[in-house]
């Protein structure tokens, strides 16, 4: 799975706790984020760099407040699931791709307006990752609304530092879905992938996690176009 479905940021195990124990994160069990959820932070990273994605994936976690741990805490277990969201078996395949979703989306709704913006880029990427796992054999409804909020998310993604890339990416993708699922009329569809290929054509440095899937998505586009359903190069 390619990189674009992990959190990319560097986790430190034991730098983060030492920090925010300085920092006073308070010990009443009730009250979050505590040191409780900052060991359980922890031990996510620590287990997700041993390979322990499983595990990670099925984390309970009970920090709920506007608060870098609590967001953190989703990311981690958000990051597992996307990991695991190829597997085999299709109905842990259908658990962990939810898993993701519902981790991203949360992560997106505790972090502070004031989180570092990477954090808030990682939070993104990943919802927008999942949402795009998510629409694969959704039932037409479903789907229209996964690509109602995947485009949502990428306009989010457009206006955050080094977001731009990955906002082409999701909006090229998002067109070139709806072309192919008939959500856009097919008077309309030429004129719609036209639109997602001037997408990718605006990126000027993709990430390395993302080049390879830029690609894919642009030969994607251009068969498209070249279909004899539509004629449109």
């Amino acid at each position: 799975m390619s990189k674009l479905t992990v959190l990319r940021a560097v986790h430190r195990p034991g730098v983060l706790l030492a920090l925010l124990l300085l920092l006073g994160c308070p010990s009443v069990p009730f009250v979050h984020p505590n040191t409780k959820d900052v060991e359980q932070l922890e031990s996510m990273q620590k287990a997700r760099s041993t390979g322990a994605l499983a595990q990670v994936s099925r984390e309970q976690i009970a920090c709920d407040s506007v608060h870098r741990t609590c967001a953190r805490l989703q990311m981690e277990k958000g990051g597992a699931c996307l990991a695991l969201a190829e597997a085999s078996d299709p109905a842990e395949r259908a658990r962990v791709r939810e898993c993701a979703a519902s981790a991203f989306a949360a992560a997106r709704r505790l972090l502070p307006g004031d989180a570092p913006a990477n954090e808030k880029l990682d939070a993104g990427v990943g919802l927008a990752s999942a949402l795009r796992l998510r629409r694969e054999g959704a039932t037409p409804d479903s789907r229209r609304a996964l690509n109602a909020e995947l485009a949502q998310t990428t306009e989010t993604l457009r206006g955050l530092p080094g977001g731009a890339p990955y906002a082409a990416f999701f909006a090229g993708d998002v067109e070139l879905n709806r072309v192919l699922t008939g959500e856009t009329p097919p008077p309309q569809q030429c004129a719609a992938l036209g639109k997602a290929a001037g997408e990718l054509g605006g990126i000027t440095a993709a990430p390395p996690d993302l080049a390879g899937r830029i690609e894919a998505l642009r030969r994607n586009i251009a068969d498209a176009q070249r279909s004899p359903a539509r004629k449109c190069a």
